[in-house]
């Protein structure tokens, strides 16, 4: 787990994680400290929400179960989801997004991070939907990003470089689909 995530050295909380079967991630030292103050020996923090894949190999070689106390914000709602075993390999495998063939449209489930290359989006398709409001122009030469899912459900949405489908279905909303031709533009809609 690195030094800072094993309060230097592992001796601390390794004997306390076999003992207890288990081993407790927090997310910062202040949150070691109080765990550690309420007879939580078997706690240990990776400086914030920055979990490795070197410290979750760690995190499981020392206990069968590590339990993840992560804040509940998206950052760290994300590291602990990235804890949990198979995560990365699972993750590295599924399709993350679809374009079509000619590169017109780039789908994604909730957005981008239009700062970062295509490449380099890791979980912004599935968590980056924060700044999509934001994106003005083309991204990446894709003339239009289509997302699927908005967390204020606004339904169907077209701007000058993306589109917002998400009609609330599964939140009390219709199911909402596009259809867009060839050059990225909306031909027609479903809802059901």
């Amino acid at each position: 787990v690195g030094p800072a995530a094993r309060r230097e050295p592992s001796a601390a909380a390794a004997p306390a994680a076999r003992q207890e079967g288990t081993l407790i991630v927090a997310e910062g030292y202040m949150d070691v400290i109080a765990l550690v103050r309420a007879g939580f020996e078997n706690a240990v923090a990776p400086l914030g929400t920055a979990l490795t894949e070197d410290q979750m190999r760690e995190l499981w070689r020392l206990a069968p179960e590590p339990i993840v106390c992560f804040d509940g914000d998206d950052a760290g709602q994300r590291a602990a989801m990235r804890a949990a075993d198979g995560h990365t390999m699972l993750m590295s495998v599924l399709r993350r997004a679809a374009f079509t063939e000619d590169k017109t449209l780039l789908f994604v489930h909730a957005g981008i991070d239009a700062t970062r290359p295509l490449s380099e989006q890791h979980d912004s398709f599935w968590w980056g939907g924060e700044d999509f409001d934001d994106i003005e122009a083309p991204y990446g030469g894709f003339r239009r990003v289509v997302r699927g899912f908005d967390r204020r459900h606004r339904g169907l949405e077209i701007k000058a470089a993306t589109a917002t489908v998400d009609g609330a279905c599964g939140f009390g909303g219709p199911l909402l689909a596009a259809c867009f031709d060839a050059d990225g533009e909306l031909v027609d809609t479903i809802e059901a």
